[in-house]
């Protein structure tokens, strides 16, 4: 799996790909076109470009077809090609993410396993060079992902189903399905709440959030 920009240029990849290819990390992050690694011999003829080309570029819509590439070793590879076009005027379009991901386990778990191992990198980074004296972390997955333990006090912001519904469909101009559907992918927030040390109630107007922050950094103080 991976993904690339208008111009071909890839964005993000998963381990299974560099295994397919024969391509590292290293050397991917700096190819200028994704042809030179699925077509080297002769790029401008890359069939799986011609196919996301067809569906990508010229019906702007998603699609599939039947394609080889060349990896490292000069071996022809035969390869299902799935099109998801994610970009809109130059820009991610995170709302045809969601839409797609959060209601097919499998592509979302292909996913997760591109952008998570970068996202843990970064926060490993941030929590052994601390910037400030308290560091504030927003993590959807912390407990799915198994680690709350990375931190010396962890807060569960919660509301109702109903508000967090309300105020998503508002919010993203989605509907609420798509809502339930990530809602699903995580840990319902009674068993949040209890492996947390503080709590905040967003259910009310912003002040009473405002009112329980602060007596949670006056608590924190204290310590």
């Amino acid at each position: 799996m991976f993904c690339t920009t208008p111009q071909r240029r890839f964005t993000e990849w998963n381990k299974d790909f560099e295994i397919l290819t024969g391509w590292s990390h290293d050397e991917l992050k700096n190819i200028d076109s994704a042809a030179k690694v699925l077509w080297p011999i002769n790029p401008s003829e890359c069939r799986v470009c011609k196919i996301v080309g067809k569906f990508d570029m010229k019906e702007k819509r998603a699609g599939y077809g039947l394609a080889e590439i060349i990896n490292r070793q000069n071996e022809h590879i035969p390869v299902f090609v799935y099109v998801i076009p994610v970009y809109k005027n130059g820009e991610l379009d995170r709302k045809k993410i969601r839409e797609i991901v959060f209601y097919n386990p499998s592509l979302l778990k292909k996913l997760e396993d591109i952008v998570h191992p970068k996202t843990l990198l970064e926060i490993r980074n941030l929590i052994s060079s601390p910037v400030a004296s308290i560091q504030l972390f927003l993590i959807p997955l912390l407990f799915e992902k198994g680690i709350e333990n990375w931190f010396d006090f962890v807060i569960t912001v919660y509301c109702s189903k109903d508000v967090i519904i309300k105020r998503a469909t508002i919010r993203d101009n989605v509907n609420p399905k798509e809502v339930e559907a990530i809602l699903k992918n995580q840990l319902p927030y009674e068993k949040k709440i209890a492996r947390s040390h503080f709590v905040i109630d967003n259910s009310y107007e912003i002040s009473s959030t405002k009112k329980q922050i602060e007596e949670i950094l006056r608590k924190l103080s204290l310590l």
